[in-house]
């Protein structure tokens, strides 16, 4: 089967700090912005040359970040989905995660600043990067879930926005090995109601991520492993979303080739299987909505 990037877009959601290597941002008096635009120019026509379409997306966080800080969110988020549209990127989510990060540090740490410049463009991916970047950098662990509960109080007044905070909330708590996934878990569950699922959501979604940067041979060995704690915990419900997110997950690696996911897919134990098949399918529907 061809690579369907052409009918389906990409999903969800890693946050990796990677150090850039590439051109310096700024130039010397000597050197005219003119050569400077064509530096940066190459930079980027690089990251867009790469085949896997993860490490296109992380290639261009720089450029991203850079104009996240020089001018505002709203415009990186234009551009980035600009770039989605035009087919030179799968899926701006990510990218939007990058941008949310950025936001955040520009605004020295006020969630409720960083939150009013992001757009909802790229499926909310700046929110979420704004609030996971909040929440993993809590120095204090004890004190966390204790704060889970009005860390989204900032923006209560847009129940969409506050959802996406929640959601960000869940990716947080797992970001960089903050606490352990039973943990996170249970701390969703400082919120109520139908927020907690919200909050579920954004956690399996972190504990598939860590993994979407390796190569193949080493995601093969891991992907039986990537639910064992979930599992070990007994209850089906959590097994079964953690198995979802590793499908969705499964269509970012592999720039959203159905074949190459299903295959990966039947690396998983058997009981987890299905559940796999359907967040394949659940991503393909979700990108294609947004692209509407």
């Amino acid at each position: 089967m061809q690579d369907i990037r052409n009918l389906v877009g990409v999903f969800v959601v890693l946050v990796l700090g990677l150090t850039w290597s590439g051109p310096a941002l700024t130039h010397s008096p000597e050197t005219s912005d003119k050569t400077s635009g064509k530096d940066a120019a190459r930079s980027m026509k690089e990251c867009l040359a790469l085949p896997h379409s993860y490490k296109k997306m992380v290639c261009l966080e720089p450029h991203f970040r850079a104009l996240t800080r020089t001018q505002t969110a709203e415009i990186a988020l234009l551009k980035a989905k600009k770039f989605q549209r035009t087919d030179r990127i799968d899926d701006c989510h990510l990218i939007a995660h990058f941008i949310g990060e950025e936001v955040l540090n520009k605004h020295s740490a006020d969630l409720g600043k960083a939150l009013a410049e992001c757009s909802m463009d790229c499926n909310q991916g700046c929110v979420h990067g704004a609030v996971q970047t909040y929440i993993s950098e809590k120095s204090d662990t004890d004190n966390i879930t204790a704060d889970l509960i009005s860390v989204c109080d900032t923006v209560s007044y847009d129940n969409r926005l506050r959802r996406q905070c929640i959601h960000g909330v869940g990716h947080g708590l797992l970001t960089g090995g903050l606490m352990p996934i039973a943990e996170a878990i249970e701390s969703c569950h400082r919120f109520k109601g139908r927020e907690i699922s919200i909050c579920l959501g954004g956690t399996f979604m972190e504990n598939m991520q860590s993994h979407l940067l390796i190569p193949e041979a080493e995601l093969r060995a891991e992907l039986p492993l990537i639910c064992n704690e979930v599992a070990q915990m007994g209850n089906e419900r959590y097994l079964r979303w953690c198995a979802d997110h590793i499908g969705g997950g499964l269509m970012f690696y592999t720039g959203h080739d159905l074949e190459k996911s299903y295959r990966l897919c039947r690396l998983l134990p058997a009981d987890q299987r299905p559940m796999c098949m359907v967040g394949i399918f659940g991503e393909s529907k979700d990108v294609l909505e947004n692209l509407r």
